[in-house]
């Protein structure tokens, strides 16, 4: 195999219109069957880089340099041309799957539209490529789960789909945005497994934006350290690993009171999906099973599991979003207080109960309203949640606390980072000091350093405020810092549940074992 690049980049510059520099001089080579990972804290580029090899960027940014793909040169400035890269050349994998995706067709359909329209395959051969890609990527049954929308997908089979959508058209250079970030750690594994094959098989050069330096050392060729659009350290992931060291570790977090907040008994949530294919509704399936637990005020529980374990909808049945097939939610957020079960309620009390509710989703650029800028955003959370007239000293105040400043109250949401747009995210759902926060994945697209603050952060909140926290992760290290208490879900059922460190040391149900096993191999 031939070591000579198959993509080069020479000083390419990213400058945006409110003056914020994402690239400075970036220069990198892209050889056939190699990883580069380029890591870096959020807001340091990497996103913007990778957007400027497609020709992906706003036109409010202003773009130099050049970018050679086998001895073909093209100006960086130049958008229009650069699409000729999209697709066949270079396939790309986004940050945001759910914002990617088409959210009216169904998965099958949008990775088999690319092969029909781009490479000319029949309608029939596409699909049955499709669907084989699927498979390779763990998203089984793939027939079922292609034929659901976006929507009814966790974000770890969202994010494979997106996968499936690229490979399948075997591209010369894979540019792949945090594609791990939805995934729990078996799957985590066996994807950069899979990537390395692909790469040693079939020749695909990979560059990979990542803040996990655990996963970069044990998969990438090449390390690139990106900090304030700068490459700044490059060679072996190995003999970076003091550039993670100084990012920091989070800190562990301390459990408040006792006294019952949240009640959850036996909640059953059934799921079915139509299909485009055919127009043929499937039989529902659970998404959850008999799943009980209780939270107080003060008290952490960490929700980890596999992609597609029912997760997030635990989150958006606890707020009543999604019908219940069975069981009971109450909540009491003040003492003394009858508790509420948001489905059996008024619409009146639900409201009432929803603005003392802290949401984070796991897609932060869906859930910020792309019509506002974040000084709007937050402005609307806090005079909601207070119902009174709040002021920029406020909004500024929300924003420093989350480790964002003056450049980021005129932007909106498509000018910031991912990891920029989730500190946002939760900004917002601090904002009146929430009894009950619920959070999905809200550390995934964080570098560690930002996500050790954010951790800080919800341990104030927890420690000082009293809060309520449920947090979906599938990163055990985060259960672990955070303490308390974890409850392990496993297609739709709760398996264990109990103290973070007891079932981090003497794991009882194989599900678990193989998560804390997963973790241990990363870890090392």
């Amino acid at each position: 195999m031939t070591s000579a690049p198959v993509l080069s980049v020479r000083e390419l510059c990213v400058t945006y219109a409110r003056g914020s520099i994402a690239a400075r001089d970036v220069s990198l080579d892209l050889a056939p069957g190699r990883i580069v990972a380029l890591v870096g804290p959020s807001g340091s580029g990497k996103s913007s880089l990778a957007l400027a090899l497609l020709g992906l960027l706003p036109g409010t940014a202003r773009v130099s340099g050049s970018i050679v793909h086998r001895e073909r040169a093209f100006d960086a400035s130049q958008a229009e041309g650069l699409s000729a890269l999209r697709g066949r050349a270079i396939g790309w994998v986004p940050q945001d799957p759910l914002a990617a995706l088409d959210p009216c067709y169904a998965a099958l359909e949008q990775v088999a539209e690319a092969l029909r329209v781009c490479d000319g395959l029949a309608a029939g051969a596409a699909r049955e490529r499709a669907l084989a890609w699927l498979e390779r990527l763990g998203l089984e049954p793939a027939a079922e789960l292609g034929a659901r929308a976006p929507h009814a997908l966790s974000g770890g089979q969202r994010q494979r789909v997106l996968l499936a959508t690229a490979l399948a058209r075997s591209p010369d250079v894979l540019v792949l945005d945090e594609p791990t970030s939805a995934l729990d750690l078996p799957r985590t594994i066996e994807l950069l497994a899979l990537l390395r094959r692909l790469a040693l098989e079939e020749g695909t050069a990979v560059l990979w934006i990542t803040h996990d330096l655990r996963a970069a050392r044990a998969l990438a060729d090449e390390c690139l350290v990106l900090r304030e659009g700068r490459i700044v350290a490059r060679g072996a992931a190995a003999e970076l690993a003091h550039e993670g060291e100084r990012w920091g570790e989070p800190p562990a977090a301390r459990q408040g009171g006792s006294r019952p907040l949240l009640s959850v008994a036996g909640l059953t949530v059934r799921r079915g999906a139509r299909s485009r294919w055919g127009g043929r509704e499937h039989a529902g399936v659970e998404a959850l099973t008999d799943v009980s637990f209780e939270l107080g005020h003060g008290e952490v529980l960490s929700v980890v599991g596999a992609s597609g374990s029912g997760k997030s909808t635990l989150l958006a049945a606890l707020l009543g979003l999604v019908p219940r097939a069975g069981g009971s939610v109450e909540l009491s957020l003040e003492a003394n207080e009858e508790p509420i079960d948001p489905a059996r309620t008024s619409r009146g009390r639900l409201s009432a109960l929803r603005r003392r509710v802290g949401l984070v989703l796991q897609d932060p650029g869906s859930s910020l309203n792309p019509r506002l800028r974040v000084e709007d955003a937050l402005l609307e959370a806090l005079e909601v949640r207070r119902r009174q007239e709040a002021n920029f000293d406020e909004v500024r105040s929300a924003l420093a606390r989350v480790g964002l400043g003056e450049v980021h109250l005129r932007a909106w949401p498509h000018e910031l980072s991912g990891g920029e747009r989730q500190r946002v995210a939760l900004a917002r759902a601090l904002c009146g000091s929430p009894a009950l926060l619920l959070c999905d994945e809200v550390l995934s697209s964080l570098d560690p350093d930002t996500a050790a603050a954010m951790l800080r952060i919800l341990e104030e909140a927890v420690r000082r405020r009293g809060t309520a926290l449920c947090m979906v992760t599938h990163d055990l290290a985060v259960a672990r810092a955070l303490g308390g208490r974890m409850a392990v879900l496993h297609e739709g059922r709760c398996v264990e549940h109990g103290p973070v460190d007891e079932l981090l040391a003497r794991p009882q149900h194989p599900h678990t074992a193989a998560l804390v096993a997963a973790y241990a191999s990363l870890a090392r």
